[in-house]
């Protein structure tokens, strides 16, 4: 039964794949105090607050190219899922068997935070056991599991103290922990849950191709730092009531304001301030933002026979899919793709992908490569010119 379960999501993923762009830009949070996930468009428009209703609790939500993830419930904690058209919900897709605190997507796994205490003698994933987990460690953890929900790790790295709070890219994790700092590892190795101090009980990080944030709940403040772990700012939105999550598309950041019911969003450089950019939440904690895929050239001019890299590179904190890279355009036939690096999977957090280009034709020549996807600004579009 299992088996079949997942063959039909396998099949409802491929479909949604298939109708890219997904969702366009928009904006996600739980909300624990309805019991619901809510979205509404990326201007903060048209708010669905019970988008999905009928969950224990959600505390932290998560997007990727094809499906919505949220962390849910208590002792008996589970990470749900729904496709991004808010079809084919499963609330337990993943049991955590503790207090799940966060959760997020990178490289082709679903990683959460939680504080585990004792663990059940075997693990479920999808209603189904899976395998017996390894001893839990004490204190906090941050678990992971595949995106088919095979092979969950619930102590797969430790943090030391409770976590409130999970990022990943396709190298490093890291989380928030209510002592007050920010930690990270090389995946499962050489933990320093010390990496950023000064924080006031954070819950609640993101990462982009460029910073860290994170959500000082203690604070009513977001921080943030450098990916390599300077320039730290615990003060870089002010005046939140209770901010619980965090999240980037790209152009802007976004969090989630338990205390005041609202969705905030500010502008990367810290202006353009919009505390309630979204009402009609009553306690979110957990945000999410569709990403944007940011290009590198806008426009590349190629001699005859030259081959032209062009780079794209994940913007936001979710992870987005690009589903196809075509040439288009009244001079299409004068161009071709010689390698496709980017639509052979989900885009992690801070990662780039490489399309290469060859002009095979003389003279003056127009063109465009498009990479259509998930992402909040597809299809990305380069101008190709021959000369």
């Amino acid at each position: 039964m299992a088996g079949r379960a997942t063959t039909i999501w396998a099949a409802a993923v491929l479909f949604a794949l298939a109708a890219a762009p997904l969702a366009g830009a928009r904006v996600y949070w739980a909300d624990e105090g309805t019991g619901s996930i809510g979205r509404a468009l990326g201007d903060g428009t048209q708010a669905e607050p019970a988008w999905i209703g009928g969950l224990d609790e959600p505390r932290a939500v998560a997007v990727d190219g094809t499906s919505i993830y949220w962390a849910q419930g208590d002792e008996r904690g589970s990470i749900g899922r729904a496709l991004l058209d808010g079809s084919e919900v499963e609330p337990s897709f993943v049991r955590t068997g503790a207090f799940p605190t966060g959760v997020a997507v990178a490289s082709g796994w679903v990683y959460w935070s939680h504080s585990v205490t004792s663990l059940p003698a075997t693990f479920s994933a999808g209603g189904s056991p899976r395998h017996v987990p390894p001893p839990p460690r004490a204190g906090g953890n941050v678990g992971r599991a595949r995106l088919n929900g095979v092979a969950p790790t619930p102590t797969y790295v430790a943090t030391g103290s409770a976590p409130c709070g999970v990022a990943a890219d396709a190298d490093k994790v890291y989380w928030a922990l209510g002592a007050g700092t920010v930690g990270r590892s090389h995946g499962a190795f050489e933990a320093e849950p010390g990496w950023v101090r000064g924080a006031r009980d954070p819950c609640g990080v993101a990462l982009t191709d460029r910073y860290v944030y994170w959500a000082n709940r203690g604070a009513g403040t977001i921080g943030r730092a450098r990916v390599d772990g300077s320039g730290v700012d615990q003060r870089w939105t002010t005046g939140l009531r209770e901010p619980c999550g965090v999240a980037s598309d790209g152009r802007y950041v976004y969090w989630a304001d338990y205390g005041a019911g609202t969705i905030g969003r500010a502008g990367l450089d810290g202006r353009d301030v919009r505390r309630a950019f979204v009402r009609g939440a009553r306690s979110p904690c957990g945000v999410a933002a569709t990403p944007l895929l940011r290009v590198r050239q806008r426009s590349v001019s190629l001699a005859g026979g030259a081959i032209e890299a062009l780079v794209f590179t994940n913007a936001g904190s979710a992870s987005l899919g690009i589903t196809a890279a075509q040439i288009t355009g009244p001079d299409a036939s004068a161009f071709a793709l010689t390698g496709d690096g980017c639509s052979v999977g989900a885009l992690a957090p801070g990662a780039s992908c490489v399309v290469n280009v060859r002009f095979t034709g003389d003279g003056a020549r127009r063109a465009r490569l498009r990479l259509t996807g998930s992402a909040r600004n597809s299809p990305a579009v380069v101008t190709l010119k021959g000369r």
